[in-house]
């Protein structure tokens, strides 16, 4: 086609050849090293995967109700905090206990154990007696968590 012919409307423009680069001097490396940082990296995605399901398993919350049903200040340095905890019936559990005074500070706290129930019952009712510090103006149950491992 000459330089000054017109190119009629709808055909197609002829493109240029793509260019050509010299060959070996701009192709991808071929190194193992990249298949090496990939299976390194796979590798260690599974390695953290695993450890983290172990140490859920060992310290993870797992299936714990908990339903506070009430405390009652007894005198200066008793407060009666009253519960339930629904759990597996062979696993323990541990609850966090906590009296506040007036101010908010924290008057007396515990760990409870809920032991596991030999009847199968899911259920179990704790009627706690905290010792305190000074008066309570509350008591409250800030969690629960089932003990690592078997009984």
């Amino acid at each position: 086609m000459p330089h000054n012919a017109a190119v009629a409307s709808g055909s197609p423009v002829p493109s240029p050849p793509p260019a050509r680069r010299p060959p070996g001097r701009y192709d991808e490396p071929t190194s193992p090293g990249r298949r090496v940082a990939v299976a390194f990296g796979l590798g260690f995605a599974v390695l953290v995967t695993l450890l983290a399901v172990k140490v859920y398993r060992q310290y993870g919350v797992g299936e714990v109700q908990l339903q506070v049903r009430g405390f009652r200040v007894e005198s200066d340095a008793l407060v009666r905090v009253q519960f339930e905890v629904g759990k597996d019936p062979a696993r323990a559990a541990d609850c966090r206990v906590q009296s506040r005074g007036r101010d908010g500070g924290v008057t007396g706290s515990a760990v409870v154990r809920v032991d596991p129930r030999a009847d199968g019952g899911r259920t179990t009712r704790v009627d706690y007696p905290l010792p305190t510090g000074s008066r309570a103006s509350t008591g409250e149950v800030l969690g629960c968590r089932l003990v690592p491992g078997r009984p």
